[in-house]
């Protein structure tokens, strides 16, 4: 079952942003298969259109603000919050669909994915404390979510025994690094606007999680398919991007790969707890396999058992 929108008429009711516009209408934004399914278009009474989000609470409300605000060349203009809502600029802009046209912003991506780990560091992310909470958080997650796949039918005990033991062994090399980050950084959700300008426009994936989850469905091919020139290139240009702000050696082939098992443990778990486009599910579960085989313990090391020799979780 999809996850229910907000509804639009109680919004309006409440009156929000009544000192900018006056908002008379409500269109959901999206399929309704998405993360939030939160965000409207916003008719005005003079027929200027926004784009209206309801956030959780208050409190997320004023993240994704801090976040907008530290951006804001990235993201669209946020124009003012109030309580649980955000009234943001509506880009009209050519919607990306295909790879190949976010391929020229490859070096721009990369910029933008460090200023996103940057912004939250050190004082955003609240210290190593935060950091510490955060990190098991992760942890805790991916073990529910893998056994909620074993009880789907989806992953037998061999497999779950190898994404374990591949997911032990990649937090043995590095740990869990958690920065501010974006769940959701996939092809649909950046937009060129009129002035040729990338820009990101699902603020509600922003999220402290581990660092880089959002690259798995932005770069994932990048290990899979190295004999790709194109891509290749395309993964020089992120990596140069990145490196202009922030160390970008930590972005190798291993990282990305136990990145994106994470990402793919999540992304097929939602998929069948909202019932939501689970069309692409049998494709991420051949992925899932490839990955628990591509990521194994370093040579000469034992099959853990446990976590014993892991190292302390870390933020960059």
């Amino acid at each position: 079952m999809a996850r229910s929108r907000p509804d639009p008429e109680a919004v309006l009711r409440e009156r929000p942003f009544a000192r900018i516009a006056a908002l008379e209408r409500l269109e959901p934004l999206g399929d309704g298969e998405g993360h939030s399914g939160r965000a409207f278009l916003a008719h005005a009474a003079d027929g200027r259109r926004f784009k209206l989000r309801v956030c959780a609470s208050p409190r997320r409300a004023r993240e994704i603000e801090q976040c907008m605000r530290g951006l804001p060349h990235v993201f669209p203009r946020l124009l003012a919050r109030e309580g649980r809502y955000l009234l943001i600029e509506l880009l009209d802009g050519m919607q990306v669909f295909d790879r190949k046209q976010l391929r020229p912003y490859a070096q721009r991506l990369g910029r933008f994915c460090a200023e996103i780990h940057g912004l939250g560091e050190p004082r955003g992310l609240g210290g190593r404390v935060r950091a510490r909470l955060a990190a098991a958080r992760i942890r805790l997650r991916f073990a529910r979510q893998l056994r909620a796949l074993r009880r789907q039918g989806l992953v037998d005990a061999d497999l779950e025994r190898r994404i374990r033991r591949a997911w032990r062994a990649w937090r043995r090399r590095w740990g869990v690094p958690v920065s501010l980050d974006l769940h959701d950084a996939h092809k649909a959700n950046f937009m060129i606007d009129g002035q040729g300008r990338l820009r990101f426009v699902d603020e509600d994936g922003l999220h402290y999680t581990l660092r880089g989850i959002g690259l798995g469905k932005l770069l994932a091919d990048q290990g899979v398919r190295p004999d790709s020139p194109k891509r290749m290139r395309e993964w020089y240009r992120f990596c140069q991007g990145y490196a202009e702000l922030a160390d970008a050696g930590y972005l190798t082939p291993g990282y990305l790969d136990g990145v994106q098992m994470v990402e793919l443990v999540r992304s097929i778990e939602f998929k069948l707890r909202r019932e939501a486009r689970l069309f692409k599910v049998d494709a991420e579960l051949a992925e899932l396999r490839e990955l628990a085989e591509r990521v194994k313990p370093a040579a000469g090391s034992a099959d853990p058992s446990g976590d014993r020799h892991e190292r302390r979780d870390v933020h960059p």
